[in-house]
């Protein structure tokens, strides 16, 4: 299931392997909210450019 950002659940059905990491380019309105949002939850720098492989990659061993 997903939810938006706001909670709100997003109907349909949606292939993990169709979902991808957003990265908003820098300077934008976009970017500076997800700094805010950043540091509201505590991410850490590390966390946050951790390859998107790694995800991937546990996404797939979860499925087997």
């Amino acid at each position: 299931m997903l939810d938006t950002l706001e909670g709100f659940p997003l109907n349909g059905l949606f292939h993990s392997r169709c979902l991808w990491r957003f990265i908003p380019h820098d300077g934008t309105v976009l970017a500076e909210l997800q700094a805010v949002l950043g540091d509201m939850s505590g991410d850490n720098e590390a966390e946050i450019n951790r390859p998107w492989e790694d995800d991937l990659q546990e996404v797939e061993e979860l499925e087997e």
